[in-house]
């Protein structure tokens, strides 16, 4: 997947959750993207990059918003108007910051609350599952 990080790709219209991939168009062709390889998104303008766990990234034209309708809802985050996140990734996480690996993201204000919310739900899913 190393050689993708230089094209410019479209993402589908859809996220197959049970698959768990995110299909993206490349050139003329469609390649799966596994979820559980992403770690984050960001957004710029037009252009939204993909980054990998193995330290690639993709980009494409596609926005955040399109992307968090179709992303598996227990797995990512929205946390500012500009990143959206895959929560197995975070390895630190504090009132106004989530750290992945060695990157540090901001959280929004305007997300704020409902990445409090989204954490919330985990650790008292999490709690539920353990009893």
């Amino acid at each position: 997947m190393g050689h993708l990080c230089d094209w410019n790709i479209t993402i589908m219209t859809f996220v197959d959750s049970s698959l768990n991939y995110l299909p993206v168009k490349l050139k003329r062709a469609i390649s799966h993207v596994d979820c559980d390889t992403i770690k984050w998104f960001k957004t710029d303008g037009n252009y939204t990059t993909i980054y990998l766990n193995d330290s690639s990234s993709l980009v494409s034209r596609v926005s955040l918003k399109d992307l968090e309708d179709k992303l598996p809802s227990r797995q990512f985050v929205r946390i500012h108007k500009s990143f959206i996140v895959n929560r197995n990734y975070i390895t630190k996480r504090r009132a106004t910051k989530v750290t992945l690996g060695d990157t540090a993201l901001t959280i929004g204000r305007a997300h704020q609350k409902q990445v409090y919310a989204f954490f919330d739900r985990l650790k008292s899913e999490s709690k539920e599952a353990g009893s």
